[in-house]
């Protein structure tokens, strides 16, 4: 069954939903308290629909992945809690902290519309080209 979308929200051909201007729930200055968490997670279901209608097979393997990996990490912080922490939690997420670091450095400022010039490589030995 499918679930209603919100009255907020309006579907514009194969694009991902958007808001419309004079909702209270819209971001912006007169945005709703949760109106930017809504609008993220429409965003994020929207892209896991795309990718299990255009690419099924990764899709397949990435719902697999989490239904083991999920548990396991559950099982690891019941039984060593302090372990799990240090040892998988804070090297995640200094992990993504620094793909995000990295890729802002890479990519502010460039054309992302350009085929060339979308991102900037930095060779040097403290990221400076």
């Amino acid at each position: 069954m499918r679930a209603a979308r919100p009255s907020a929200f309006r579907a514009t051909s194969s694009k991902r939903p958007e808001l419309d201007v004079g909702d209270p729930l819209a971001v912006g200055d007169e945005a709703g308290p949760h109106g930017e968490h809504l609008e993220i997670a429409l965003d994020v279901a929207h892209r896991e629909r795309q990718l299990a209608l255009r690419h099924w097979v990764r899709y397949r393997q990435l719902r697999r992945e989490r239904q083991v990996l999920y548990p396991v990490l559950a099982c690891a912080l019941v039984s060593r809690p302090v372990d799990t922490l240090v040892f998988l939690a804070v090297p995640y997420l200094f992990g993504q902290w620094a793909i995000i670091a990295i890729n802002q450095v890479q990519h502010d400022g460039c054309d992302p519309t350009s085929r060339y010039n979308h991102s900037r490589n930095h060779v040097g030995r403290l990221l400076i080209s």
